[in-house]
């Protein structure tokens, strides 16, 4: 991370708002403007945060043009020993990041919120946005201990406690995250909450109460940009549950709260997907790479070309998920895990066995048992894989990946049994969310003997 300076140096050196082309060209062309989204905790980052915000946040978020990017820079200028003022440009500096999907928005807001933590280093708001930005950059370690000094600064910070509810999710913490849940739920029972409880449930193999309480998040949202993320995430609930005309009603609402939603287009085109319209879907996600390449985007592009018999559009989609991840880490976010999946997907041992390898051992959880084992049997080491499977489905998750990950590790294995359990579980869930699974799990039922779902084949 950045070292901090004066506060003078910050009124000097601060990272100006990025002009259109310097953010498009300072990396490898216009192709590769990225949005960050479809990382574990872009989910939550900003999911309650209209409902009631601490004061400087609230202020900083506000549409007036006074509150615009440069107006906020302007103010740490005037105001250099203002804790409140780079704590306002900071913060939108970091939703700017993520709704834009420029991570060169990422070091204005580093700098600012280190310059306003300095100020003010007891602020359970500056503490918690710092923890925020630590979490969008996936540097999960460092955000829990700030998150936890946000909290004991203010029990009753609704970002805080949000935070600390997503650095221990995504430390693998689950006993303390479900604890920090209720004190979020008896603080502040909105849309914050709610999400989050919908994500837990998720974990534990509880859809339809998580769809439940999707709902509810949805009801508790404001118009705009919050409101489309839940729906979205109601509508990613329906697309696993295999309720495709609910999932369809859920991305267009999302899209109609926030027509730019990157997210809902590639919800909208993965029901598509689920329709055998792939020419469609196909087309739709053209559109969205060509405005937005972000890795999600581009991934699923080449799925959909692999789904057509496409190989040049295979290629270049590939091509371009793999350069968006080495722009996401030259901007100091990290994506080991996503690269992980990305390259065992893909059959690619050696880079995905060393991505996974490091996403575990810097956190124990869910998904990165998950990718690890899935990554020991691209890389022919199944029996390698058993133990981490089973830490990964210890919780119940019914995640249909996870469980093809699985049956494939102990059918190379010769546990027959088991593996036709495991896909058995699988096939109970669509398949859409993670168009990648497909043929592994056609190849594995049809070794197994298995009846193979419409939908899976």
């Amino acid at each position: 991370m950045t070292t901090t300076a004066s506060p003078t140096d910050r009124q000097n050196h601060v990272s100006p708002v990025p002009t259109p082309s310097t953010r498009w060209t300072r990396y490898i062309g216009p192709a590769v403007v990225l949005l960050i989204a479809g990382l574990a905790v872009g989910r939550f980052l900003t999911a309650g945060e209209h409902s009631s915000p601490p004061a400087p946040i609230s202020a900083a978020a506000g549409g007036a043009p006074t509150n615009s990017l440069e107006a906020l820079q302007a103010r740490t200028v005037t105001s250099p020993d203002s804790a409140e003022a780079w704590l306002a440009y900071g913060t939108v500096a970091m939703r700017t990041a993520i709704a834009t999907g420029d991570p060169s928005f990422y070091g204005a807001a580093e700098q600012a919120l280190d310059t306003a933590l300095r100020l003010a280093p007891k602020s359970s708001d500056t503490l918690a946005a710092r923890a925020g930005l630590d979490l969008s950059l996936h540097e999960f370690a460092a955000a829990l201990p700030l998150a936890q000094q946000a909290v004991e600064a203010n029990p009753l910070n609704i970002i805080a406690l949000a935070a600390l509810f997503d650095a221990r999710i995504e430390n693998g913490d689950y006993a303390g995250a479900e604890i920090t849940l209720k004190q979020l739920l008896n603080v502040n029972p909105g849309v914050a909450a709610y999400a989050r409880v919908s994500y837990l449930r998720q974990l534990t193999g509880d859809m339809t109460g998580a769809r439940t309480a999707m709902q509810q998040a949805v009801a508790a949202a404001g118009p705009g940009p919050e409101r489309s993320a839940v729906e979205n995430y109601l509508g990613d609930i329906n697309l696993e549950l295999g309720d495709f005309p609910a999932a369809r009603s859920a991305y267009q609402r999302a899209l109609d709260d926030l027509p730019t939603s990157v997210s809902a287009s590639l919800g909208t085109a993965r029901v598509m997907m689920a329709d055998g319209r792939l020419a469609e879907a196909a087309a739709l996600v053209a559109q969205v790479v060509t405005r937005s390449p972000q890795p999600a985007a581009a991934t699923l592009q080449g799925e959909l070309a692999l789904m057509r018999n496409d190989p040049a559009t295979v290629t270049s989609a590939f091509a371009l998920v793999q350069a968006n991840d080495q722009i996401l880490r030259s901007q100091g976010i990290v994506t080991d895990l996503e690269s992980a999946v990305f390259h065992a997907d893909r059959g690619e041992a050696a880079p995905a066995t060393e991505s996974a390898r490091a996403a575990y051992s810097a956190r124990r959880t869910i998904f990165t048992a998950d990718a690890l084992a899935w990554a020991l049997v691209a890389s022919g080491r199944p029996a390698e894989a058993v133990p981490m499977i089973d830490e990964a489905l210890a919780g119940g998750i019914t995640s249909p990946s996870i469980h093809v990950h699985a049956a494939a590790a102990f059918a190379a294995i010769g546990d027959t049994s088991r593996a036709s359990a495991e896909l058995a579980i699988a096939f109970r869930s669509a398949p859409w969310l993670t168009p990648s699974i497909r043929p592994v799990a056609a190849r594995l039922a049809g070794e197994l003997g298995l009846s193979l779902p419409k939908e899976w084949s």
